[in-house]
């Protein structure tokens, strides 16, 4: 059994303070020429800041933008120039990601030790995969792991033997660090969390944070706020320096990855190596199906089918919702599965696009005008046609498109027009995708950056049940 764990309500990040006599300090957000006489290129010390990394390769196809090989190319060639770069990771990297379906991060750490990843704290999703696998990456890790507030109960003291902060001296700049996580199924889609942060403590100087999955740049008060995107197709470059008066100085850049940066060889080397173990391990078999899976396009985008059930069901039971509304056009393969073992390679057929989970709390009639969105193109297919769990429908195809639902019940019991309910959806339908509208806006309880993958629930699932048997079983009434 691994450790127990106790984890406290606060942001992932990394959070940095000089130590000595303080300034206000300032942020130059553009990319300023190093000149040797620059205020720049006189700062002891260059982080290169990573957040939210899911892939070691690059993402994004022609785009190419990303890729571990090529930050790590970035470290080496900020070291030969001279400077001191301390790359950093601020969370959420061990999953969720196809690979990490089947490595369970192992493919993510190797990557990053190659890369000389520096320093790192803990995300949401590295407990994705439960406690002892986490320590097991934490045993392979090469890095520094700092982590204030995640304790094992067992010692007191941070989870896998981490630093609950370390101090570090860059010439004549010393820096003490500190690791925040935040782990509880609600999680803010802002950077609020970091900026109550600073205000209860205003002597942090600069925050290196994550969670959202674009860049974003803040001040509050004395201190900076970066969070470079995901997936590596940037790194925010802060070089830091004092000032004779204390002031603290940042100077800020945002740095693309892209192909104008060759791949390390060593880090390429590593990556390669798993992309290439990956072929093999997605016909590994995971559970078996008793019966035909149905994945006919036509028929899975205008009546219920047992693979849109069973996608359904597993997407519910991931997010431990009421119901679960998915739009027909998430559920791939296009051909009736026959009976018989299910290989990884077949779940991700069925859903190939690395979509992702997300939870909402609605009101009944939120998920009338979803259901009602579903069913308004009938009689003729479509992908927002609704493939649902934890409900039942009738739906009058001689209605109008937004009022032909009909008899909607939970467990055997009307939706009750004074209750709130949960609701598993795909990131896309969040989004407003495929027509619905009336998501954007709802409460969030778990959003893009938080949820599981759903192939990654489809795989857990299957191997919960080992063997499933869906039906056509009355979901959804098509009356005459």
């Amino acid at each position: 059994m691994g450790a127990m764990v106790k984890r406290f309500l606060l942001a992932c990040a990394l959070l940095a303070a000089s130590i000595g006599p303080f300034g206000g300090g300032h942020a130059v957000s553009y990319a300023q020429q190093e000149e040797p006489s620059s205020p720049r290129a006189r700062a002891p010390l260059t982080i290169l800041q990573v957040n939210d990394v899911y892939s070691t390769v690059p993402v994004d196809g022609p785009a190419s933008a990303g890729g571990v090989a090529r930050v790590a190319t970035l470290k080496q060639n900020l070291t030969a120039a001279g400077r001191t770069p301390l790359l950093v990771l601020a969370g959420d990297f061990l999953s969720p990601s196809v690979a990490s379906s089947v490595f369970k991060g192992e493919q993510m750490v190797a990557a990053l030790n190659a890369a000389g990843l520096d320093l790192a704290t803990l995300g949401n999703h590295e407990f994705d995969f439960g406690v002892d696998v986490l320590l097991q990456r934490m045993r392979e890790a090469k890095w520094q792991w700092v982590i204030s507030n995640v304790i094992d109960t067992n010692t007191g003291k941070p989870i896998g033997g981490a630093a609950p902060y370390i101090v570090r001296t860059f010439g004549a700049l010393k820096v003490g660090f500190i690791g925040l996580v935040l782990t509880t199924d609600e999680i803010s889609r802002d950077k609020l969390t970091h900026v109550k942060l600073v205000e209860r403590f205003p002597d942090i100087d600069f925050v290196v944070g994550g969670h959202e999955h674009y860049p974003i740049t803040a001040t509050e008060g004395r201190a900076f706020i970066s969070k470079a995107g995901s997936d590596a197709k940037f790194v925010a470059r802060i070089d830091i320096d004092r000032r004779p008066s204390g002031t603290v100085e940042r100077f800020y850049e945002l740095v693309p990855i892209t192909s104008a940066l060759p791949d390390e060889p060593k880090t390429a080397e590593v990556v390669a190596s798993y992309e290439s173990r990956l072929g093999t391990e997605l016909d590994t078999v995971v559970g078996r199906s008793t019966v035909p899976l149905d994945a006919d396009t036509v028929r899975l985008r205008a009546a219920e089918t047992n693979l849109g059930d069973l996608v359904a069901d597993a997407i519910r039971d991931d997010a431990k919702a009421d119901i679960a509304i998915v739009n027909a056009g998430s559920v791939r393969g296009d051909r009736v599965y026959p009976a018989g073992p299910l290989t990884r390679r077949t779940l991700v057929e069925i859903h190939p696009f690395g979509g992702v989970i997300c939870k909402v709390a609605v009101p009944a009639t939120v998920i009338m005008q979803a259901l009602n969105n579903g069913v308004s193109k009938m009689p003729a297919t479509a992908g927002q046609f609704p493939q649902v769990s934890g409900l039942t429908m009738h739906v009058d195809r001689n209605q109008p498109p937004d009022d032909r639902v009909r008899d909607v019940r939970l467990n055997g019991s009307p939706l009750d027009s004074n209750k709130t309910y949960t609701v598993a959806i795909t990131d896309y339908m969040l989004k407003g995708g495929d027509g619905y509208g009336m998501f954007p806006g709802q409460r969030v309880l778990i959003g893009p950056e938080a949820g599981d993958l759903i192939v990654t629930a489809l795989e857990k699932y299957v191997v919960a049940k080992k063997e499933v048997a869906p039906k056509v079983e009355g979901r959804i009434v098509i009356d005459p």
